[in-house]
């Protein structure tokens, strides 16, 4: 009996592919039947259903995985690193369990548990002081660095996980200390594991929000959450096995942080790696523009994202492209001398950047460009100051070196170098600047980049002036 197919659908991307199929021999009949969507469509009956049918247990399973662990409408709802990112997460957060079980063993040690002469009363005691000097870490690490886990994710992001690392080493280490020592050893693992938590759910959040691409970014935490879960159960029967195996035998012990440390360190950094944001940071916007002045024209969103660096620390500045430092959101009182603090000095300034919602400011004394923002600016006007304070960087470094360059971008801006002759009277506004900086726009837009968020570090201070 022959079927021709009328009508097919999928839900998601593992679900079967439901037909709804007429019998030719009967065109009154409607025939409904699932099948894998690999086994493609089958021409004759018995080959209609005994493929549908052989796969259907199968297809059931992975439909119920899917829903369990993967966001609602995978994969078009998560960002194309979703996966890869995922693989090495699970491999970090297994080899992690694995170690914080082993430095458990060595706190119950350190508190007292199996020894005789220790009191319940010193080891809560111990305790209670290990977890509030972790409160106070916490406190502290996030009133001095809570704004930045923003801009540099990836970097902190890896900082967290290699500091986790070096809690669990401090642990283990305890028992070797004399007693009136633990408190001390635990209290600093306790400080470590604080930060670990501040970082790491900060960072975690910042890579919840660039995959999640349909408004679903509590649906992508959850998920994410019982992936690490089911992981975390895995690594608890593990550790189940592994700990009456190795414990007491001190070169065990040692070799098994060993090695899970260096899978939990190797996990992290290709999880970082392997994420591809497309907001633009400062090393990611100096990639960027290092390539556009070098060859006019600029690299894929993965290939900037590969060669960000991930270390805190280390990375391209501002001073590598342009040859000042840049400062965004800064006080207009902290570029200009007392000579300049004048109201026609400013008006002059107001007037140049009349239609823009920033000033740039270069000192050539500090060789540091400052720039001022409106308190009405929006992020893509904050990501052309950057962009223009490094345009204006690099004229004002090829009028006192002299450099001449062969890139059709940096050949562009010398044209101002020539004309002017004077540091001091290169102007940010600039045609050749603005053509620059649209041109810039233009191939960044097309390459994937986003210009209507940023995460450029800037002051908090914003103002306001006549005409804007």
């Amino acid at each position: 009996m022959a079927k021709s197919i009328l009508y097919s659908e999928t839900r998601g991307a593992f679900s079967n592919i439901r037909h709804y199929a007429v019998n030719t021999d009967d065109p009154k009949k409607l025939v409904i039947a699932e099948c894998d969507p690999d086994e493609g469509q089958p021409s004759t009956k018995a080959g209609f259903d005994r493929s549908c049918h052989n796969r259907r247990n199968l297809q059931n399973v992975k439909l119920a995985l899917r829903q369990i662990f993967l966001p609602h409408g995978y994969p078009e709802s998560v960002s194309r690193d979703y996966v890869p990112y995922q693989i090495w997460d699970t491999v970090q957060a297994f080899a992690s369990s694995i170690t914080g079980a082993l430095a458990t063993e060595a706190v119950m040690k350190g508190v007292g548990v199996g020894n005789e002469a220790a009191t319940p009363l010193a080891a809560a005691l111990t305790w209670i002081l290990k977890n509030g000097s972790g409160h106070i870490g916490q406190i502290a690490f996030t009133w001095a660095k809570g704004t930045s886990l923003d801009f540099d994710c990836k970097k902190w992001r890896l900082f967290a996980d290699a500091l986790n690392d070096l809690a669990s080493f401090i642990d283990l280490l305890a028992p070797l200390f004399p007693t009136d020592m633990i408190m001390v050893v635990l209290c600093t693992s306790s400080v470590a594991r604080a930060l670990v938590g501040v970082a790491g759910s900060a960072t975690r959040a910042a890579v919840t929000q660039h995959q999640a691409r349909t408004n679903n970014m509590a649906d992508v935490s959850a998920k994410d959450g019982s992936q690490e879960t089911l992981v975390n159960l895995v690594a608890l029967v593990t550790s189940l096995i592994l700990l009456p195996i190795v414990s007491g035998n001190t070169l065990a012990v040692w070799t098994l942080f060993l090695l899970f440390t260096i899978l939990h360190l190797f996990g992290n950094y290709n999880a970082v790696k392997s994420l591809q944001l497309e907001t633009l940071n400062k090393s990611r916007l100096l990639l960027c523009l290092q390539d556009y002045l070098n060859v006019g024209n600029i690299s894929t969103v993965k290939q900037i994202n590969t060669k960000e660096s991930v270390y805190l620390g280390l990375g391209i500045e501002s001073q590598d492209v342009c040859g000042f430092k840049i400062k965004m959101g800064v006080p207009l009182k902290q570029p200009l001398g007392h000579e300049q603090l004048r109201p026609m000095y400013i008006e002059q300034l107001i007037s140049t950047f009349k239609s823009k919602a920033f000033i740039i400011l270069p000192v050539l004394e500090n060789e540091t460009i400052y720039v001022t923002l409106h308190e009405n600016i929006k992020p893509i006007e904050i990501i052309e100051a950057y962009v223009r304070s490094v345009f204006s960087g690099m004229v004002i470094s090829q009028i006192r070196t002299k450099d001449k360059s062969d890139s059709p971008v940096r050949l562009s801006l010398s044209s101002i170098a020539g004309g002017i002759g004077d540091a001091c009277s290169v102007n940010p506004m600039d045609r050749m600047i603005t053509k620059e900086w649209e041109n810039f726009y233009r191939l960044a837009t097309m390459r994937g980049f986003v210009f209507d968020r940023h995460l450029l570090e800037t002051d908090d201070w914003r103002a306001k002036w006549l005409h804007y």
